[in-house]
Order: structure tokens, then sequence, then C-alpha cells
């Protein structure tokens, strides 16, 4: 009801990194903690790109067909040094959407619309990096734009909200679902953790004649 006090993007289907970007270096880590610069080489240049130190929030996506696909990037993500083909093969983008500290500003406690007007001015929407549109209000029409292009749904940030470290936000997450009605015509037995339990279902649908297929 209250939609109108939301800014709405687009829910971009990747990894989850904060990006460090000072004196020359980018530090790319996940919400686990863990460092992934060296995965992603392609991203260092995100150095050369700001002339202040800043830290960022926003996720690495991997293409296809101008979609995100996250079996695409999976090949790239317990790769700790690519070569140069993986990286040719598999490019990978930035797609920003937060910018927590710049310069000598600390931005985590200003609303979400004075933090996206900053990230804006940062002209980060070129090359590997990508910053994505917010729209004020309108999250009906956002969504509708997500099952469009085949996306993972849309995320809404009320417009005077702070940033919040760690998994205490106020944001609303609506994820587009696909579903569909099959038979389970049995199962098969699972291995290592899954031993003496059901690994895995075997599923069929019918075709347009009738016939039941896996």
């Amino acid at each position: 009801a209250d939609e109108e006090s939301y800014g709405w993007e687009l829910k971009w289907d990747g990894l989850r990194a904060v990006a460090y970007v000072s004196g020359g270096t980018v530090r790319l880590v996940s919400r686990n903690e863990k460092e992934m610069a060296s995965s992603y080489p392609e991203l260092a240049v995100l150095a050369r790109r700001i002339g202040v130190p800043v830290i960022l929030d926003g996720e690495i996506v991997a293409l296809h067909d101008e979609r995100p696909d996250f079996g695409l990037l999976q090949s790239r993500m317990h790769v700790l040094r690519p070569d140069d083909t993986l990286v040719a093969d598999v490019p990978v983008h930035y797609y920003v959407f937060d910018v927590l500290y710049q310069g000598q500003d600390v931005l985590i406690g200003r609303p979400y619309t004075e933090r996206r007007a900053r990230l804006g001015d940062l002209g980060l929407d070129s090359g590997p990096f990508r910053t994505p549109p917010w729209h004020r209000g309108g999250g009906d029409k956002v969504l509708a734009e997500s099952i469009t292009k085949g996306l993972e749904g849309v995320v809404g940030k009320p417009l005077g909200s702070a940033y919040h470290p760690g998994q205490r936000r106020d944001w609303i997450k609506i994820k587009n679902v696909k579903q569909q009605e099959v038979i389970v015509a049995g199962w098969k037995p699972g291995e290592g953790r899954r031993a003496d339990t059901i690994g895995s279902l075997l599923l069929g649908i019918n075709d347009d004649a009738g016939q039941l297929r896996y």
C-alpha cells in the first residue's frame, strides 16, 4: 500500500560482493567475508575508474543473451585464478547498487536517495560495470519489467532508509517463481551425506499427446 515510499530496483541473479577501492587496489568480499578479487581479475580496473577511496555494494553477474545466468557464473565462482581463456569465455560484470563510503564521507547513515545520487555521479556504467536504474514508486511496473526480461525479481528500499550492514535490512524482496505441476514417478537413493535417504526425485510431465515424459 505504501509502495510510493520505496525505491524499486531490478534484482540481479549473481554473487553479492562488497568492493573496497583504495590506493589503486580493489578488494572484493563476499557475504561470508571471503576474498574474491583474484577470481575476477577483469574487475580490477575499478581502481582506475574512481579517483577517491570508496566502498560499494553490488552483484557480480555473468550474462547470457543479456540476461543473468547463475549457472554460467558458477564456472567462475570456485576458480581462484582463472586463465585468460576462461575470463574471455565467461566475462563478468559488477552491478553496483549502493555506495557506503566515498572519500572522507561515511554514507551508511544517509538516505537511500542520497546514496543513489552519489552512486550515479561515479559514472560506473560502462565496461564491466553497471549502475542499474532505480524507480521512485511504481513497484508493479518494475515487477512486470522483471518478468518480461526473465529476471529474478525486484527489490524495494525505503526512500529515507539508511544502509544496515549485515542481515538486518528493511528491504522488500520479491522473487519471480516459475511453477509446474509434475508427477512423482520414483526416486533415487542418495550418496555421501545423503546416503540412506532420498537423493533425488524422478519427475515427469504429460506432453501434448498425453504421454508421460521424464
